[in-house]
């Protein structure tokens, strides 16, 4: 059996929780999150920040990020070069069926990082620290 194995992964989540209920669970529940995906990811939440966020006229990106391909339009690389990279088909949403199976939406996002936003677009946003980023539903 062959299984993968990442290590030292750090990763920065932009949740916007989508009535006050889901805020509030997610709240009260984040800590207890022991994966992320598959059951065998194991993740360790370290700190959880409430931030406020507007919509990005300009910036920079820097750290990799998925950006869903509707809104890659908004972008270009450093020195004004076309969008490129790697697309992944990221689940966005699910609805259940009649045998009880999550069946996953999924957009296509491509994999990017030191990009400009170069006009404002529909899910880009800044937050109070000055990060940017996309939101993917």
């Amino acid at each position: 059996m062959m299984v993968d194995l990442l290590n030292d992964i750090k990763l920065t989540l932009h949740l916007v929780a989508s009535s006050p209920d889901d805020y509030r669970d997610i709240l009260e529940c984040i800590y207890d999150i022991k994966s992320f995906g598959r059951s065998e990811d194991f993740i360790n939440v370290e700190t959880i920040e409430e931030l406020d966020y507007s919509i990005a006229e300009s910036g920079t990106i820097k750290e990799s990020i998925y950006i869903p391909k509707a809104e890659c339009k908004f972008f270009e690389r450093e020195g004004g070069k076309k969008m490129g990279g790697t697309v992944y088909y990221l689940n966005e949403q699910y609805h259940i069926n009649e045998k009880g199976q999550r069946i996953f939406n999924k957009i296509p996002c491509l994999y990017a990082s030191n990009i400009n936003l170069k006009e404002r677009g529909e899910r880009t946003f800044v937050d109070e620290t000055g990060e940017l980023f996309v939101l993917i539903n």
